[in-house]
């Protein structure tokens, strides 16, 4: 393992300023997806997310490609035997990527997800370059079984297959924990039952600063950016 390489895969931009701190900007893989919206199904799975996010965030093809598509490209080239650290958060957000990451993995890699300091749906928000050994000696390894599980749970998701999703909220696993809550939360969004509270909830607030706070206190466990909670509430 000491000669394997090392390479840590991120949600997001904000965790990269910290690690930048501690490890070679080389062993950093920066997934800046959000696929708790748009279209997710596996036929022409790139050129749809492509085109999802250039009409809803006014994005160019180019800059989809160079920010996200080539990231994912460097985590499919990683090579056999490397060690892959995951950074992902506990929320909606986060899970449904790392379910899709995982779901990708194709080669014999040792895989580790690393958890935030404390459960709660600020994640990695507090994280410190000091920190960044202790949250590496704590990580939990990956197993065949988390893998499986992981691809399970993309299927369903992608497929709207909201039953199995309920089926898959029982199982027991370290890796994905809170998983019945993460579940829930995906069927009341997938139902359109979150999105109506937001909308309702939004009609009492002017200012959508305001607003975001309320929903980040009351909607945590989707971990919403500013930009999905605009959408949801048009």
């Amino acid at each position: 393992m000491t000669n394997s390489k090392v390479f840590h895969v991120l949600n997001g931009d904000c965790l990269a300023e910290t690690l930048e701190n501690v490890v070679d900007k080389s062993q950093l893989i920066i997934w800046r997806e959000c696929l708790i919206e748009g279209p997710v199904k596996e036929e022409n799975f790139w050129i749809n997310r492509q085109n999802f996010i250039a009409q809803t965030y006014a994005e160019s093809e180019l800059d989809y490609q160079q920010k996200v598509f080539s990231e994912f490209q460097k985590f499919e080239n990683i090579e056999d035997a490397s060690v892959i650290y995951f950074w992902f958060e506990d929320d909606v957000f986060c899970q449904l990527n790392f379910w899709f990451l995982l779901s990708e993995v194709k080669k014999d890699l040792k895989l580790f997800r690393v958890f935030p300091k404390e459960e709660s749906w600020d994640g990695f928000a507090n994280l410190e370059a000091t920190d960044f050994e202790n949250q590496i000696k704590t990580a939990i390894e990956i197993s065949e079984r988390d893998i499986a599980l992981a691809k399970k749970l993309w299927k369903a998701f992608s497929e709207n297959d909201l039953e199995e999703l309920k089926r898959l909220s029982y199982e027991n696993s370290k890796v994905f924990r809170k998983l019945d809550l993460i579940i829930n939360s995906i069927i009341d969004l997938k139902s359109g039952k979150t999105k109506s509270e937001l909308k309702q909830l939004s009609e009492n607030y002017k200012n959508f600063e305001d607003l975001f706070k309320e929903v980040k206190l009351k909607y945590g466990v989707f971990g919403f950016g500013d930009l999905q909670v605009q959408n949801l509430i048009k």
